[in-house]
């Protein structure tokens, strides 16, 4: 998804397809050209936060519903970010840290799916991009790590 092309940031979208002759199958382009976003799967639909473009970081979010087949506009992020982390867990989308207006971020911001909004959580305990979280059950506990 996405990603840079021939010197531009790129929308297009393509997906391994096993059962084909052909390795992969191109996709509905997503809404905006975008590199260095975030993406997750929440509720089986695909999320992209952020990223960047050639006007710039975004706040921009977008979803991909496989039923439909389209990419639908999802309510913008309170701050653009690009080399974020993002996670989902419980209806809800993390993007955690990331570069902001050209600087290290330490703010997380949360998408509540079930009311189309979104806040700032706590933040980390220092400016993190390009790093990595994912959610992890344990019996009844389910735990988020993120690297130090």
């Amino acid at each position: 998804m996405g990603g840079f092309g021939p010197s531009l940031t790129m929308s297009s979208v393509e997906r391994f397809a096993s059962g084909l002759e052909e390795w992969w199958e191109i996709m509905p382009h997503m809404r905006s050209d975008r590199a260095f976003f975030g993406s997750t799967v929440m509720n089986e639909k695909i999320y992209v936060c952020g990223g960047m473009s050639r006007i710039g970081e975004l706040n921009s979010v977008e979803c991909f519903d496989p039923e439909t087949m389209q990419w639908l506009p999802v309510t913008p992020m309170p701050a653009a970010v690009s080399c974020a982390t993002v996670v989902s867990h419980a209806n809800e989308i993390y993007v955690i840290g990331g570069t902001c207006r050209g600087q290290d971020s330490s703010f997380v911001q949360i998408y509540h799916a079930d009311t189309g909004t979104w806040d700032f959580g706590a933040s980390l305990s220092a400016t993190r991009r390009d790093a990595a979280a994912v959610v992890v059950s344990f019996s009844s506990a389910e735990h988020s790590f993120i690297g130090k």
